[in-house]
């Protein structure tokens, strides 16, 4: 996955935040670092890289406005 990094050039601590979004939303981790990078995304951003996955899953077709009001049922109990 290293070489992805330098690929996209993107920096080192969007790895973690990647690996995990990788496997929530099944959408290939290069993918997601190189739509970052062109995002313009910079160290300090990883709590954009979420959004930046839930955009690419809604245009591929794998997320859609259920699924979203479904985990966010689910997740009520966090909040509150």
């Amino acid at each position: 996955m290293k070489p992805a990094l330098g690929y996209a050039g993107v920096d080192g601590s969007f790895l973690l935040f990647t690996k995990r979004v990788e496997k929530k939303y099944t959408l290939p981790a290069r993918d997601i670092l190189v739509k970052m990078s062109r995002r313009g995304l910079v160290g300090g951003q990883e709590d954009m890289i979420e959004a930046t996955v839930m955009t690419m899953a809604r245009e591929c077709g794998l997320l859609t406005i259920a699924s979203i009001e479904s985990t966010n049922e689910n997740n009520s109990h966090l909040s509150g």
